[in-house]
């Protein structure tokens, strides 16, 4: 209030004082924007640079062996619907089938972790992609960050489809009626929570 007092009679010192504080202001800020921007730079060079593709092929290929035993596992085993797998073959099939989607395919963590059942499903029983290897299905993600933008699409070979069927079947449908699962994401943990953990990977 007296400074505005002060302004109203044209207080030339106060006009001075508060030239002089604002000047004082700007060089303050402008330091805080170096350090920000010196902050910024260290911490994007000692960043971890994301995998390259035959990185991301090698730990695929490393880990398919193991994979293909668990899926074999559950083709024997499927006639006892009522057994859910260990809760460490749970998680490494999670781990193993989202690093597919997000590495293998280039698509982001929420292409496998926001997957539906739904969507699955639609693509599953839907129209195929004719293609050499064989008929491939696309699978709509539609709760992703670039929805608005662009569809988010994931594609799976015969190998895959047969592993994603097996998974949703033995694994995930098992594991919903068990643990009462009332979450429509296709990824579930073994205690029946949705897998978030695809952007970990």
């Amino acid at each position: 209030m007296d400074m505005d007092l002060e302004l109203r009679v044209k207080n030339t010192r106060e006009y001075s004082r508060l030239e002089v504080l604002l000047k004082h202001i700007a060089v303050v800020l402008s330091g805080l924007d170096s350090r920000v921007n010196k902050q910024h730079k260290i911490e994007k060079n000692n960043k971890k640079l994301p995998p390259t593709l035959p990185a991301v092929m090698q730990v695929i290929t490393m880990s398919k062996e193991k994979f293909n035993t668990i899926m074999e596992n559950i083709k024997h085993a499927k006639e006892n619907t009522g057994k859910i797998l260990n809760k460490t073959d749970v998680a490494f099939l999670n781990r193993h089938m989202t690093v597919y989607i997000c590495l293998a395919q280039g698509q982001s963590a929420g292409a496998a972790k926001n997957m539906q059942v739904r969507e699955f499903n639609a693509a599953f029983h839907g129209e195929r992609v004719s293609h050499i290897n064989g008929d491939y299905i696309i699978i709509f993600v539609a709760n992703q960050k670039t929805a608005d933008t662009h569809d988010c699409r994931n594609a799976l070979s015969p190998y895959w489809i047969t592993a994603f069927d097996l998974y949703y079947r033995y694994v995930r449908t098992i594991i919903a009626s068990q643990k009462q699962v009332t979450n429509p994401y296709f990824f579930t943990q073994y205690d029946g929570n949705h897998y978030k953990n695809a952007e970990r990977l």
